[in-house]
């Protein structure tokens, strides 16, 4: 077991030189939990890389929440910059970087029958569509720990996993009924978002695995 533990303790050091990346221009595509796209960066040293990314996702689709047909849109992606550490002058990296953080979640509803908004019962027409915006913070930081294979000739692979520190959801309800303007219906929407919002903190660290393929130049 004693063995076992060491072995995996020396693991980065198990990989040869030749699989870290080279000094020079590199650019590939990726796909992450964070949406498709690509990147672009420089080696400058044996130990340090920068690079910049883009990756983007979004998807429409049907749900029925709290027995209410809604339909949701998931929009998710990244924008920024991050410095690799080759601490083994090897594949083996650890990250750091900065985002701009395009997560965004959004529902929209129009009940068919009465339905309780905070501590009040409404009817339909004074609700009209309801639309929930949930967003995260603007800029957000990233950490992450990953590992670069030489593939074929200038071509490379790269598996990578990490956290994206976006903060905790920000959720507005507006809606477009009799009652859209009215100061206590409005503050029943507030209690319901902040309900939400409270439900959803775990979200304020959202989980990043990606893959990439890329050239070096």
């Amino acid at each position: 077991m004693l063995r076992l533990f060491y072995a995996v303790l020396l693991l980065p050091l198990a990989f040869t030189p030749a699989a870290a990346a080279s000094d020079g221009l590199f650019a590939g595509g990726k796909i992450s939990t964070l949406g498709a796209g690509g990147e672009i960066g420089i080696a400058l040293t044996e130990n340090f890389s920068l690079l910049a990314s883009a990756t983007t996702f979004s998807c429409d689709f049907n749900e029925t929440l709290d027995g209410i047909d809604s339909d949701l849109e998931l929009d998710l992606g990244a924008l920024g910059v991050q410095l690799d550490l080759h601490p083994f002058a090897n594949g083996f990296f650890l990250s750091g970087g900065a985002f701009n953080n395009l997560n965004e979640v959004t529902t929209r509803a129009m009940p068919a029958a009465p339905i309780e908004i905070g501590n009040t019962i409404y009817q339909p027409a004074e609700i009209g569509e309801i639309e929930g915006v949930g967003t995260f913070d603007d800029t957000v930081g990233y950490l992450g720990i990953g590992h670069v294979w030489g593939v074929h000739n200038r071509w490379q692979f790269v598996a990578e996993a990490g956290a994206y520190f976006q903060g905790a959801p920000t959720i507005v309800y507006t809606a477009t009924g009799l009652l859209a303007q009215d100061p206590a219906f409005l503050a029943d929407l507030e209690a319901e978002a902040s309900a939400a919002q409270a439900d959803l903190e775990d979200l304020d660290t959202y989980p990043v695995l990606s893959l990439a393929l890329r050239r070096r130049f």
